[in-house]
């Protein structure tokens, strides 16, 4: 075990991790592992990034051998190894925003190629005379106001290259005040609404009663895999020992936005939502996984007096076990299962997990029962869903209507396609979803039609290069593959190889290839990274990668 010597550690690195353990409680006892992650964030912030040196002293304070400090540092995205810029400037370089007209090219020109890419070295910065002041990182999760930057830790939305340098320069204009804007014909508010306390209800009904009542409702999982809340429920509930509840909050597929908005909007649904599932389950425990980047959601929560555990920029710590590892201060890397959740799930105990949508629809449903509640959307997919919809649209915003409600009339409410312009495609289900064409406006919008995953709804317009979205999506997944199955780490950068040199012989090879990734990877990530992107395929000139005239011919609003 490696220990730090007294003398490698300078006296101020000393001081910012007392006070980082003095600021959550640990002035006096060794912390425990799980406080890891959480004292990484308060050190980086005291001392403004991770030196080797505050590392070496974090480990000797919570009694860990420093590889694993340095391992679980090393892994997040937003965890600083390096002294950062003066000044530190991150602009979106994911699809969304792209779409948008991001600044990437206007930065570039001004401030030279960008230093780094979502916290690994950028592809261009061997070719920068001097380390740039500014990185391109992936989708911030703010899409329905895109383009967005971020500087110094603050939000520039509708980001244009003036608007970031009178940042950069400590010019801030104040933001406007953002809320729910009223619902626009056709959305059925359920969910997005503000409703008395279920809590008493709930707890009058017993935890019998409350499964039954999640089972009768049909509840899926608003997450992206549909599954059955009550089949996660019972087995928990029927289990031993302690037991912990889990708000899945690490909302970081590209296009996804609306489970931020409900916990900016709504907090109370989400920590009424996860008090319900715990008396539901007989867990003791409870605490809301929160993506790092969203800051002011992690705030409104705490107010309500939830326990919130914030990430630290990975996109895999979205796989239930992975945020598992995360949050018992290791690195956010996948486990194998069988052993599932609901049996072993975080710290050894059965753990019953759900995302932030599913959980804001238990109030609705303790308040106005199952019937009520599946006397909308179809027989399999009940109640009603969010939608983020974003990309070509006049309207980019978070739209709640009815499982089964047709994908050209959600488009609709969006405002249609923004200024006259046709429709190319549209992207349902996040960069893991699936493309469809302008002649799939018809398709109802439900987990038995395959086009809902995240909720996210992406429009291209026919301006969009195609294969150029297909090569973002294609380096997101390259990028969040935590690497640790070969399937995964090998075939993502294999299919991004592919995808940049699209054409008709290497379609053969991406299919042989996604069936791989498929049947073979350990989590979600790497068994859907090629979903899109073999989706898209049928929607191109095999032989140039350029999308098919006839497909341009319909239009929306």
């Amino acid at each position: 075990m490696e220990r730090n010597p007294p003398s490698a550690t300078a006296e101020a690195e000393r001081a910012a991790v007392a006070a980082a353990l003095s600021r959550l409680g640990w002035s006096e006892a060794a912390p425990p592992r799980g406080e890891l992650l959480p004292l990484l964030h308060a050190v980086q912030e005291e001392h403004g990034w991770l030196s080797r040196g505050c590392l070496h002293e974090l480990a000797d304070r919570m009694a860990l051998p420093f590889p694993d400090v340095w391992g679980v540092a090393s892994f997040y995205a937003m965890l600083r190894l390096e002294p950062p810029a003066p000044v530190r400037v991150q602009v979106c370089d994911d699809v969304t925003c792209r779409l948008r007209g991001a600044c990437l090219d206007a930065m570039s020109a001004r401030h030279g190629a960008p230093s780094r890419f979502q916290g690994h070295a950028y592809p261009h910065e061997a070719e920068s005379a001097a380390p740039a002041a500014w990185e391109a990182v992936p989708c911030l999760g703010q899409c329905e106001h895109a383009p967005v930057a971020v500087v110094q830790d603050r939000i520039i939305r509708e980001a244009t290259i003036e608007k970031i340098e009178a940042a950069m320069d400590g010019h801030v204009p104040p933001e406007a005040a953002h809320g729910l804007p009223e619902p626009v014909p056709g959305e059925v508010r359920r969910v997005l609404t503000k409703r008395p306390s279920a809590l008493a209800k709930a707890e009058a009904m017993g935890p019998a009663a409350l499964l039954d009542l999640v089972e009768k409702s049909g509840l899926l999982g608003r997450g992206g895999a549909a599954f059955p809340a009550a089949l996660k429920w019972r087995a928990v509930a029927g289990a031993t020992g302690d037991k912990w509840a889990i708000c899945n909050a690490d909302e970081s597929e590209p296009g996804t936005f609306k489970d931020r908005v409900v916990m900016e909007e709504l907090p109370e649904l989400v920590a009424e939502g996860l008090r319900i599932a715990m008396l539901a389950v007989g867990a003791k425990n409870g605490l809301v996984y929160v993506r790092g980047e969203y800051e002011e959601a992690a705030a409104r929560l705490r107010s309500t007096g939830l326990r919130v555990f914030r990430g630290a920029g990975a996109y895999i710590c979205g796989e239930e076990t992975a945020l598992f590892n995360s949050v018992e201060g290791r690195r956010g890397e996948p486990r194998n299962k069988p052993p599932f959740p609901t049996e072993h799930g975080v710290f050894g105990r059965p753990t019953v997990i759900n995302n932030v949508e599913t959980l804001a629809n238990l109030p609705l449903l303790v308040l106005e029962g199952a019937e009520a509640f599946r006397a909308h959307g179809t027989e399999r997919s009940t109640g009603t869903k969010l939608f983020a919809v974003s990309g070509h649209v006049t309207r980019p915003g978070l739209y709640e209507v009815p499982f089964g409600t047709r994908l050209g009339d959600l488009l609709k409410m969006a405002g249609g396609l923004w200024q006259g312009r046709r429709l190319q495609a549209v992207l349902c289900g996040g960069v893991a979803g699936t493309f469809l064409g302008p002649d799939a406006l018809d398709t109802p919008l439900a987990f038995e039609a395959r086009s809902v995953g995240s909720g996210a709804v992406i429009a291209l317009d026919e301006t969009a290069s195609l294969p150029e979205v297909l090569a973002r999506i294609a380096r997101f997944f390259r990028d969040e593959s935590c690497g640790q199955c070969v399937p995964c780490r090998v075939g993502t950068q294999r299919q991004l190889e592919l995808v940049e040199r699209i054409g008709s012989a290497d379609a053969g090879i991406l299919q042989d290839l996604a069936a791989v990734m498929t049947d073979a990877s350990i989590c979600g990530l790497g068994q859907t990274a090629a979903n899109a992107i073999m989706s898209a395929l049928p929607l191109l000139d095999g032989a140039r990668g350029h999308p098919r005239a006839g497909d341009l011919n319909g239009s929306v609003g």
